[in-house]
């Protein structure tokens, strides 16, 4: 009788293979479950790495790939409705998919799990761990479309969501009775002069529709000030469509503004 783990199988040359079961923590219908997003991203990663390991498929290598896919798994059944999902089971090797003589996993084996990970991107929410970028923006206001489609399908995310926010402080500007240009690198300023004094109105001062116009403004010259300058720093297409999505609800409702200019304002605007 083994007392803890039993021992792993080992191969004609006498090398102990990788676990066939995954690890508790694999299997269990727990824990914190991550974003659509990150799991999107983890699962595009593997496939990415899978198609890149050639001929090297070393076993070690085979089992880190094997763990992470699990861990994506795992994360999946960790959603709201993991527990109703036709989900599959934890993937592992077979002992036959082991090279007898070479510390390497099968073609039959690498084979079987990258068709693993590409499932598992299917049942991803959402479904498919395609870009972004490659989305049509047909959903979103006609003037954010026109604004940072070029930007956004160059892939300069960044620029897409600043081009998506300057559109829609121009509108602000316009409606406030801009006399000259103003500055768009700060908005706060343009949102302070144009909704906040009362200048731009969609609803009575201190209506729910006014104080949600407010939010949403300042909500989204937030978020631009807050994106990543630096190279490297991750700002996927995700994040960026959702900064594009919040300009274009945001631009929908100052359809129905009126404007009211407060004389002196606006036009003296500086930004910071």
């Amino acid at each position: 009788m083994f007392i803890g783990a039993p021992p792993r199988p080992a191969n004609q040359r006498g090398r102990t293979v990788p676990a066939m079961a995954g690890t508790t923590s694999e299997q269990i219908f727990s824990g914190t479950a991550w974003p659509p997003g990150r799991m999107r991203i983890e699962v595009r990663q593997l496939i990415d790495d899978l198609r890149s390991w050639g001929p090297y498929r070393h076993e070690d290598t085979a089992e880190r790939f094997r763990v992470r896919a699990n861990r994506v798994l795992m994360h999946l059944r960790s959603q709201p409705d993991g527990r109703h999902r036709n989900l599959p089971p934890d993937f592992t090797f077979a002992s036959g998919e082991f090279a007898p003589e070479t510390p390497t996993v099968t073609d039959a084996g690498a084979a079987r799990l990258e068709a693993f990970a590409r499932d598992l991107a299917h049942l991803l929410p959402g479904g498919g761990v395609e870009p972004r970028t490659a989305f049509p923006l047909a959903a979103l206001h006609p003037a954010i479309q026109s604004g940072c489609a070029e930007a956004w399908r160059a892939g300069a995310l960044v620029a897409a969501a600043v081009a998506a926010r300057d559109v829609v402080l121009r509108r602000l500007t316009l409606l406030g009775g801009a006399t000259r240009a103003v500055d768009l690198r700060d908005g706060r300023v343009v949102v302070t002069e144009t909704l906040m004094v009362g200048a731009v109105r969609v609803g009575p001062p201190d209506s729910p529709a006014q104080q949600a116009v407010q939010a949403l403004a300042v909500g989204l010259v937030e978020a631009v000030r807050s994106l990543p300058t630096e190279p490297g720093v991750r700002f996927g297409p995700d994040r960026a469509l959702e900064v594009l999505a919040l300009a274009s609800l945001l631009l929908h409702r100052l359809e129905f503004a009126e404007a009211r200019p407060t004389p002196g304002l606006l036009p003296t605007a500086r930004a910071r």
